[in-house]
């Protein structure tokens, strides 16, 4: 009976320990790469969220898949350390500078091309107790798979975040 009672107990502090107290989140982030965005939790401390940014000279939509942690360095502020990867999907506006032997001066052609590639996330949170609102702090650097001239990874992509919890 007491090891039923321990075990009630002890889940039930790790729920409420490890648990966020909203569902839903929509907002800005304003940074490198501005957008809006929407989180779903999706359990107890795992959520997805969608982001529509401005990134690398074009837009992308991206999808994230995220853990949530609390921050056991402040016990009273109700801050969360929350990490995840993903993957985008956009489009990139561009010009291109092309030379015809023909003409006497260059010629300027925007071309548009496809965002494809993988991100990674990192935020530390911060939930107001009295007001439905989460502010962050947030890196998301990602990889660009086709991308000629701006290819590779993408360091440091920073970003400040306010979002309305529901």
């Amino acid at each position: 009976m007491t090891r039923i009672l321990f075990s009630v107990l002890f889940s039930l502090i790790f729920t409420s320990l490890f648990s966020q107290d909203y569902e839903r989140a929509a907002g800005l982030r304003l940074g490198a790469s501005p957008g809006i965005t929407y989180r779903q939790m999706l359990g107890s401390d795992f959520s997805a969220e969608v982001m529509l940014l401005r990134q690398n000279h074009g837009s992308v939509a991206v999808l994230l898949f995220e853990k949530h942690r609390p921050v056991l360095l402040f016990d009273e502020i109700n801050m969360n350390l929350v990490y995840g990867a993903g993957a985008h999907i956009g489009i990139g506006f561009g010009n291109r500078w092309i030379y015809d032997p023909y003409e006497p001066e260059y010629h300027k052609v925007r071309n548009n091309r496809l965002r494809l590639g993988v991100d990674a996330y990192v935020s530390l949170e911060y939930k107001m107790d009295d007001l439905p609102l989460l502010f962050s702090l947030d890196c998301k650097p990602y990889l660009e798979l086709f991308d000629n001239p701006y290819s590779g990874i993408h360091l440091p992509v920073m970003a400040v975040g306010a979002r309305y919890t529901f």
